[in-house]
């Protein structure tokens, strides 16, 4: 059973101290690093994901302990949204034949934002006659912006533009909540704290290997 845990955001400062010490040790693949609900990420997610970086990045990167959460927690928020595109069979499963999980997640999570602000824009249609309302008190409020170089449009001819305008922003305004939600329910995630601390390398075995300027090898000494 993992150990509950408070917010990312506040869990990234309050435990610093966990990336101290090295280790030796490595968690097996199927180890949970973080879990909301039934959604989960793994050790071998972790290590699918950090093999896109490369070879001589990796050890940085897994000592950075915000860049290793922040990556957790997007990979965690791409697969909560694809559950949900995958529930509402938004994407065939042929297009997904052949994809690493993590990237059938990212298809899968695109097609559910895609969705979710094709709902928006239906509901923005649904709704035409009072978004032309908001229209003239927005032709009205800013003219300068839509009534064209020399002031020569009226508020009927510049209609369909700020209805367009309207209605991206209300799209952006519904994508943006999908994230915000899943955002504010940071106090859910469960957090595997042990081995979140696996994740660090033993430094004392990754010290590199470098000439120095009088052609000697430097780094870790074999005394």
């Amino acid at each position: 059973m993992l150990p509950s845990a408070a917010p990312l955001r506040v869990w990234l400062v309050a435990t610093l101290v966990l990336f101290v010490a090295p280790f030796a040790l490595a968690n097996p693949p199927e180890t949970v690093l973080v879990r909301r609900g039934n959604v989960v990420i793994t050790q071998a997610d972790y290590d699918a994901e950090t093999q896109k970086l490369p070879s001589h990045l990796r050890a940085n990167f897994a000592i950075d302990e915000r860049k290793v959460l922040e990556m957790l927690d997007r990979l965690l928020v791409a697969r909560e949204l694809g559950a949900r595109a995958r529930a509402h069979g938004l994407v065939a499963a042929s297009k997904l034949d052949g994809l690493a999980p993590l990237e059938a997640d990212r298809v899968l999570a695109t097609a559910w934002i895609e969705h979710v602000e094709v709902q928006a824009g239906r509901s923005f249609d649904a709704k035409l006659r009072q978004w032309e309302q908001r229209a003239r008190e927005v032709y009205l409020v800013d003219k300068r912006k839509y009534d064209g170089v020399n002031g020569e449009l009226s508020f009927e001819e510049a209609k369909d533009t700020i209805l367009a305008d309207l209605r991206r922003r209300e799209q952006t305004k519904i994508r943006a909540a999908e994230y915000a939600l899943l955002r504010e329910r940071n106090s859910d995630v469960e957090i595997n704290e042990p081995a979140l601390r696996l994740l660090k390398p033993d430094m004392t075995q990754t010290a590199p290997t470098f000439r120095t300027e009088s052609g000697t090898s430097g780094g870790k000494s074999s005394n």
